[in-house]
């Protein structure tokens, strides 16, 4: 009886495991960018998911070109509407074959893209996008959401530079 109980003990001990560690790697997902302006310091804006719930986080760097200096740094947590807003609009996006694509000029923006999830991983540069292809929706997406998340004037500011992103 105690050999039985053990084992059920064991086999139950397992079957959780496996189910949590399985349910963290799939619902864990990573996306990033780097805009690098020809006009403003860039910034670069990291979403995290899981589980249903995600994170915003907004950097702002202080030069032109330069991201080793600061200015604003900030965490943001995101709600099930922004969560499931944001999820709908990047499963519109195929990120796993996204390539680099730029042009030889540096007149606008460039943008660095990370995307991670199960194990897998990508990562792209572009450089100012058309209207109506994948790297535009990637601009869009991410810059819409920092506007309804950093309400510092200072930033709202800073947004309204990057407008023709949303064309």
């Amino acid at each position: 009886m105690k050999r039985s109980i053990k084992i059920l003990s064991c086999i139950l001990v397992v079957i959780c495991l496996f189910s949590f560690s399985e349910k963290d790697n799939l619902s864990k997902r990573k996306y990033e960018i780097k805009i690098i302006p020809s006009f403003v310091a860039p910034c670069k804006i990291e979403i995290t998911t899981e589980n249903g719930s995600g994170n915003l986080k907004f950097t702002r760097y202080k030069f032109n070109y330069d991201t080793t200096k600061v200015d604003f740094i900030k965490t943001f947590k995101l709600t099930k509407n922004e969560m499931e807003l944001f999820s709908k609009r990047v499963s519109e996006i195929d990120w796993t074959n996204l390539k680099d694509k730029r042009k030889s000029n540096m007149d606008g923006l460039l943008v660095y893209a990370k995307y991670a999830e199960n194990g897998m991983a990508n990562n792209f540069q572009f450089d100012s996008p058309s209207q109506n292809n994948d790297y535009n929706k990637i601009l869009r997406c991410f810059v819409e959401l920092s506007k309804q998340k950093v309400r510092n004037k200072k930033y709202v500011d800073y947004f309204s530079k990057l407008n023709y992103i949303e064309r």
